[in-house]
């Protein structure tokens, strides 16, 4: 009998039906999300709103009509792994492991074997399926890329950043900058 050995270090994708596998995120990828999770979580408090965070597969697709039947075709189409996501008004349904629905706001965090991916390949799928908002964080580079509205713009470590999705939100950069330069 074969043993079957997941790697759960390796994040697995498909977009377009083109499969792509990154390897684990560094520490500082981590505290990143870290601050931005306690950030929106805390905004997200009492609103009819969901956060999730990486390893949840997201079909992205309206979820109108999906059946198990239709999912395995899915996943090989668009099958993706944001590192942060949130849905607003239960618009998703959950099938088997997967959540399957255009989500209002997404962030990604770059590594550096993820950066053509975010930046072009999931870009671009995330925009065209519906997504309001999608962020790009570069936590190297210290910039932060927000698309919003079809704009495109570019934020640096020392600025506050509204997200638009939400009524009176902004992260302030320059505290999670004060985080790295405390931990290393």
């Amino acid at each position: 009998m074969e043993a079957l050995i997941v790697d759960d270090k390796v994040k697995e994708e498909w977009v377009n039906g083109v499969y792509n596998m990154t390897p684990a995120a560094s520490p500082r990828h981590n505290r990143v999300l870290n601050e931005l999770q306690f950030y929106i979580r805390s905004y997200l408090e009492g609103k009819d709103c969901e956060l999730f965070r990486e390893n949840i597969d997201l079909v992205l697709i309206e979820p109108t009509e999906v059946t198990a039947a239709m999912l395995g075709k899915m996943e090989k189409d668009t099958k993706v792994r944001p590192d942060l996501l949130v849905f607003c008004e239960q618009k998703y349904v959950e099938l088997g492991n997967n959540i399957i629905g255009v989500p209002d706001f997404i962030i990604e965090v770059l590594s550096p074997g993820s950066v053509k991916w975010d930046k072009v390949v999931k870009k671009q799928k995330y925009l065209q399926a519906g997504v309001k908002e999608y962020w790009i964080i570069d936590p190297v580079e210290e910039e932060i890329f927000k698309y919003f509205e079809g704009q495109e713009l570019t934020y640096i470590f020392e600025d506050s950043v509204k997200i638009e999705t939400f009524e009176n939100l902004e992260i302030d950069f320059s505290v999670i900058q004060k985080l790295f330069f405390k931990l290393g």
